[in-house]
């Protein structure tokens, strides 16, 4: 240990500084640590504290991890969108699914009565909810892929 900066230089290719119960290397001679530093000599280190860089490294720690929380925030409320969307198409797939059951079990009862002109309709309204489901099945895949890719962004 030794604050005869020509005494280091040349003999030296790392300075560690001791500082806030913290240790940091620095690659290089006595004078690029200095430069570093932004100060003239070694005895500055003790008379010269370093309020500012500790406000600005503060000041960065809270923009980060601040930055950092709302990224989350922002990507919690993203999921609890595509998890809501999700839901809603599969309690609408549920009960299109039981009308669906409920028409079928209607046809193949073979004491139903049913009239003629009923049954026309009755069979337009079950393909209207097959197609439905149909298209209800393609955006249940596409909000799943949609909650695959911002779950992978996060990792």
């Amino acid at each position: 240990v030794s604050h005869d900066r020509d005494f280091l230089d040349g003999l030296v290719h790392k300075v560690y500084e001791f500082k806030n119960r913290k240790v940091k290397e620095y690659l290089g001679g006595i004078y690029d640590f200095l430069e570093r530093k932004k100060i003239e000599s070694l005895q500055e280190l003790d008379r010269k504290p370093d309020h500012q860089h500790a406000i600005t490294s503060s000041k960065k720690e809270e923009s980060a991890s601040k930055a950092a929380f709302l990224e989350k925030k922002e990507y919690e409320k993203e999921l609890r969108k595509i998890t809501n969307q999700i839901n809603r198409t599969e309690q609408r797939i549920e009960e299109i699914e039981k009308q669906i059951s409920s028409i079928e079990a209607r046809f193949s009862d073979p004491l139903a009565k049913i009239e003629k002109s009923d049954n026309t309709d009755l069979y337009k309204h079950y393909q209207q909810l097959r197609n439905e489901l149909e298209e209800l099945f393609v955006q249940w895949e596409k909000q799943h892929d949609e909650l695959e890719i911002v779950k992978n962004t996060r990792k």
